[in-house]
């Protein structure tokens, strides 16, 4: 029923790739947690079936107050092959903010 927490990753150069993501969910009552990306270049690619997840993602269930945001500081960002950023909630909960 608390917060979740934050994900903060530094990193020269960041593959997100074959089925893999970077998620913070929040699926109780709380808020959803942040996600911060530094890095000088970053790869999201998908490769899996159609109901996984492939990138970034900071979500809130049907009673979270909000989804987490999302901020991303790169030189070079490629998102291929289906991979996804999305800061979003199933339920009354805002969605969270992506820059």
């Amino acid at each position: 029923f608390g917060n979740s927490g934050h994900i903060d990753v530094r990193a020269r150069n960041l593959y997100v790739t074959d089925d893999a993501a970077i998620i913070s969910t929040n699926f109780g009552a709380g808020l959803g947690g942040n996600i911060s990306i530094q890095a000088d270049s970053i790869r999201l690619s998908g490769r899996g079936g159609l109901n996984r997840f492939h990138g970034i993602f900071a979500l809130g269930g049907f009673v979270a107050r909000r989804a987490g945001n999302i901020s991303i500081t790169t030189g070079n960002l490629e998102v291929l092959d289906g991979a996804v950023i999305s800061a979003r909630t199933s339920g009354v909960g805002p969605a969270g903010n992506i820059e």
